[in-house]
């Protein structure tokens, strides 16, 4: 529960729709809820309590070095900036599948710099499923929230399912 002290107003800078649904929430309600002086109170006890100034860690700890990988720059685009929409690890081809808002997705497999093109959609690829079916690649791709579904792999045309 919000409340208002003198010198306060919790609608101040809002617009009229703002003012109107932070009334409707309930949070600043009409009429107090507990007496003044019960709040003044409980005002009175937590600032008695409450420490005068809080402390802060000034000094930062670098970050211990890891000695179990060497990182490896990939290039996935030529964009600043992250724009994947979807990431996932392929255990079974030790690779990973990710996919962006310009509706790209893209297999890393484990040797370096090896980024694939595997599919280009005109919308953000949220979801990317590859399985292997009785030989017979079988694809599931999320897009906006239609499934588009391929039996004979990525380059075919994909039917809308919904």
């Amino acid at each position: 529960m919000g409340i208002t002290y003198e010198g306060s107003d919790p609608y101040k800078g809002l617009s009229f729709q703002e003012q109107e649904a932070r009334m409707k929430s309930g949070v600043y309600p009409s009429q107090p809820i507990i007496p003044k002086k019960d709040w003044d109170d409980l005002r009175t006890y937590i600032l008695s309590i409450a420490p005068d100034s809080l402390t802060t860690n000034k000094t930062k700890q670098a970050p211990k070095e890891l000695i179990q990988f060497q990182p490896t720059e990939l290039g996935l685009d030529q964009r600043k900036g992250t724009f994947i929409t979807f990431l996932a690890y392929d255990e079974k081809n030790n690779s990973m599948v990710t996919a962006n808002l310009n509706g790209s997705v893209k297999k890393i497999v484990s040797e370096p710099d090896s980024v694939i093109h595997v599919w280009q959609t005109e919308k953000a690829v949220t979801s990317y499923i590859e399985k292997l079916l009785n030989g017979i690649n079988n694809t599931n791709i999320w897009i906006n929230n239609a499934k588009f579904k391929s039996n004979q792999g990525c380059s075919s045309a994909f039917r809308v399912e919904r």
